[in-house]
């Protein structure tokens, strides 16, 4: 007696082998948005470290112009407001010299969303420490309780990211990670 698959008998395995593909394939997507996330923040936390530094040893960007005589007073990181969302860019800069910058990057270009907390972050030359208050001389620096912290994002179903602490000193405390979900 010849043994043969019933056409039920494949539909079936058809249906079990779509359905393991399917899952494999969400998987995938949260698989590949977690490492979209993780390169945005190591960026993020890179630039910080190399910002801060530059503050703190005075190191004047590549592109100083030596001609106005002006000396490096602090390094300036922020995201600039544009309505739009693939204009918006981190920036690190200079003093307040349009175009002298130390870090440069597109939102779009990391993948990842970033929101700063203050708006401006500010890091002292010579010592790297944050700044509080610009309009004061000398500088009003962030007292040794207080903390600036950049958030890092990714757009997937579930809220996700990092914060990254940054002390007074202007070195990284700690980065966290968190998910928020949706309780309904």
């Amino acid at each position: 007696m010849n043994r043969a698959f019933t056409l039920i008998e494949l539909m079936v395995s058809i249906v079990i082998v779509m359905l393991i593909s399917g899952g494999a394939l969400l998987n995938l997507n949260r698989f590949n948005s977690r490492q979209k996330l993780e390169k945005g923040k190591d960026e993020v936390v890179a630039a910080i470290k190399m910002i801060q530094s530059s503050a703190r040893s005075r190191q004047l960007p590549v592109n100083w112009n030596f001609d106005n005589g002006s000396e490096l007073l602090y390094i300036k990181f922020y995201k600039p407001f544009t309505a739009s969302r693939s204009d918006q860019r981190l920036i690190a800069q200079a003093n307040e010299e349009e175009a002298v910058w130390y870090y440069l990057k597109s939102l779009k270009e990391l993948e990842v969303d970033v929101s700063l907390s203050p708006l401006t972050i500010l890091f002292g030359a010579g010592t790297g420490k944050l700044i509080k208050d610009l309009s004061t001389t000398p500088y009003t620096y962030f007292s040794d309780t207080e903390t600036a912290t950049v958030i890092v994002e990714n757009e997937a179903e579930e809220t996700e990211g990092y914060r990254i602490i940054i002390n007074a000193l202007g070195q990284i405390k700690e980065v966290n990670y968190y998910k928020e979900v949706d309780v309904d």
